[in-house]
């Protein structure tokens, strides 16, 4: 049935072209999208095992966001990359550890040296990037932050980056411990594998015009084809209501983000190719 009558039996271009919207409109109704996600919802919670169940709900829970038709509530792409289903994913990771030297990265401190040299907007470009590889792009980094995860929870430390270095005969510098701390962008102390990922990635990734300029897009929050303070400020936040204090912390970090790129490109507003040759600068 569709739209209350039967499809079946013969029925003029014009009829079949009503019925065809009548049916993509239904589909694409909120009561439609709401009720089938309702459905998948309640489907999920008679399930036993509450760690996938609850694992499962999270992206349900994205999707609705997602899919949302009001635009004040629909999410963004940004603020999507931080939803708990997608943040947790890569702690979710397959995690076959290391079998041999050729498993780990003994590039990782160079490529700190890189990302903490990186203009501010670079590693936001970075972290964008790392978002957008999966185990099959980046399964060095994978297989490397596995190695060095000794507790097995999905973050490393500083301490635990420098016995890593030493058991696979690596040298440990003295500023291992700033070379973290830039790496961490969410100032949590630690490194998730998004953020290693992020600060460790192949130069043959900033080589990729397709990649970065999602990037772009991604950082791009008003979609007007520049990245601008504001833009910056809507990647920064969570897209939740925020005080007075925490709203000047991120006009103020944005400002900071975009120093270097005003001064070398001299405008307020960087486009998609000012962007892309910042980020291809990295593979130099």
């Amino acid at each position: 049935l569709v739209g209350g009558r039967s499809s079946s039996g013969n029925v003029s271009p014009n009829e079949g072209l009503q019925l065809r919207n009548e049916a993509m409109g239904r589909v694409c109704s909120a009561e439609f999208i709401s009720g089938r996600i309702q459905y998948a919802r309640e489907g999920l919670e008679k399930i036993e095992d509450s760690k996938d169940v609850a694992w499962a709900l999270k992206g349900l829970d994205l999707v609705e966001i997602m899919v949302s038709q009001d635009p004040k509530t629909r999410c963004t792409l940004a603020n999507a990359l931080k939803h708990p289903f997608i943040t947790e994913s890569y702690a979710r990771s397959p995690r076959g550890g290391v079998m041999s030297a050729d498993d780990f990265d003994n590039d990782i401190v160079a490529k700190l040296r890189r990302f903490h040299a990186a203009p501010a907007l670079a590693r936001l470009g970075s972290l964008a990037l790392a978002h957008m590889l999966g185990a099959h792009e980046a399964g060095l980094q994978h297989h490397s932050f596995c190695s060095i995860d000794a507790t097995d929870n999905g973050a490393i430390t500083p301490q635990e980056l420098t016995s890593a270095l030493a058991r696979w005969g690596c040298e440990v510098p003295s500023d291992i411990d700033e070379l973290v701390r830039k790496a961490d962008m969410n100032r949590g102390g630690d490194l998730s594998l998004v953020e290693f990922v992020s600060a460790t990635m192949d130069r043959e990734v900033y080589h990729s015009t397709q990649l970065c300029r999602a990037a772009f897009k991604i950082i791009d929050a008003d979609n007007d084809g520049y990245i601008t303070v504001p833009d910056i400020e809507a990647f920064l936040d969570h897209g939740h209501d925020l005080d007075d204090d925490m709203k000047g912390s991120y006009a103020k970090a944005a400002a900071s983000i975009m120093q270097a790129p005003i001064s070398v490109y001299g405008t307020d507003k960087i486009n998609a190719d000012q962007f892309t040759d910042m980020m291809s600068k990295l593979a130099e």
